[in-house]
């Protein structure tokens, strides 16, 4: 990315010197848990993972709607265009799953 101000160059460094850390610590986990080398992810791929974790990480699912029927008793079926299935890390995360407690 180019920009003339300092600042955003630097936020943006200080980002990828976060994920490359991250990266270096996930290694050394998966090393540690037994992991092959072909297990492992690449640092572009781990980016990649963290990128859509980040961009899915901030949606809320909508719930789904039952068919209406009308006076004849037939359904209407929508179909509806298939999601894309976030990345196992992100899909058994454990979060967003629970009702929120006020």
């Amino acid at each position: 990315m180019k920009t003339k101000k300092w600042s955003v160059k630097v936020i943006f460094d200080f980002t990828d010197v976060a994920l490359v850390n991250s990266w270096l610590n996930y290694k050394v986990d998966t090393k540690q848990a037994g992991y092959t080398e072909n297990q492992v992810l690449h640092l572009l791929d781990f980016t990649m993972q963290v990128a859509e974790a980040l961009i899915r990480g901030s949606q809320e699912l909508k719930r789904r709607e039952r068919a209406s029927v009308d006076a004849s008793g037939h359904s209407e079926h929508h179909h509806r265009a298939a999601a894309a299935i976030p990345a196992p890390d992100v899909r058994c995360d454990q979060e967003g799953h629970w009702p929120d407690r006020k």
